[in-house]
């Protein structure tokens, strides 16, 4: 399955397609045709096609990673020609265009298993496990460019697996480039080294209610051998706990005057 960046807004476009009779076999053609040009164009995440059983309507799912993508792909010359073409065999088409309002994942589902039978839920139920790091050897240039190509501004800086800082845009702007630091000023001058963080053990209702206190949208998180398991943000909890202390902790974070990295210490 394709992965979602929500961080890009992505939409879904669902076009219903009914063919005029003895001209679906013909519709359908002209309709994958469009979908191998469309799968090309920048910012498609993915194409499917579905037909009902009698075989005379045919559904277009469409996800795109932002409307202005997708918009640029329908004014192409190749796209209006094959639309033209299409047109002609319907008697109707109607397309809408979805947003993504939730993602229900393997992550989000234990999460509220485990709500549902009563318990509490833990960081490790929400967190992403997988997380890139950077070393303290590393350069800021390649810090940046690992922020850019994950589209995010904080990365954890780890020896091994063991968390000694982080690093973020910030960072790099005020204690790389503003004194006159070159890009291949290792991360260890630049970092953050007072690190924050949380345990994968903490309810993860605890965690949300530090977030707010301090002021912060995203932690580490380590197991009790102080070794870095995972990283928790905003976005994992609003999956887990459908948004309840997530709002409360967005508010909390919302107020002015946070700090630029802090967490829970453990």
């Amino acid at each position: 399955m394709p992965q979602i960046k929500t961080d890009k807004q992505p939409v879904t476009q669902i076009t219903m397609i009914d063919a005029e009779p003895g001209k679906q076999a013909e519709a359908l053609s002209i309709m994958t045709e469009r979908a191998r040009f469309m799968a090309h164009q920048p910012g498609c995440i993915s194409i499917s096609l579905r037909r009902s059983l009698d075989g005379r309507r045919i559904v277009n799912y469409v996800q795109w990673e932002a409307p202005d993508l997708l918009r640029a792909a329908h004014q192409s010359p190749e796209f209006r020609k094959a639309w033209n073409r299409f047109g002609k065999l319907t008697d109707e088409i109607d397309p809408h265009l979805y947003e993504v309002a939730e993602i229900i994942d393997e992550t989000s589902l234990a999460a509220w298993r485990k709500q549902r039978k009563g318990g509490s839920v833990k960081v490790r139920d929400a967190m992403a496990p997988n997380v890139q790091i950077c070393a303290p050897q590393d350069s800021i240039k390649d810090a940046a460019e690992a922020m850019t190509a994950l589209n995010v501004g904080l990365l954890p800086v780890a020896n091994g697996d063991r968390l000694v800082g982080m690093i973020s845009d910030r960072d790099i702007a005020t204690r790389g480039v503003a004194m006159s630091r070159g890009p291949d000023t290792p991360v260890r001058d630049v970092m953050t080294a007072d690190v924050k963080y949380c345990f994968e053990d903490q309810d993860l209702e605890e965690v949300t209610r530090n977030m707010a206190d301090i002021q912060v949208r995203r932690l580490p998180v380590l197991n009790r051998d102080k070794q870095l398991v995972g990283i928790i943000a905003l976005g994992d909890i609003v999956l887990s706990e459908r948004g309840g202390g997530a709002a409360a902790a967005l508010r909390g974070i919302s107020r002015p005057g946070g700090q630029h990295a802090g967490a829970v210490t453990g």
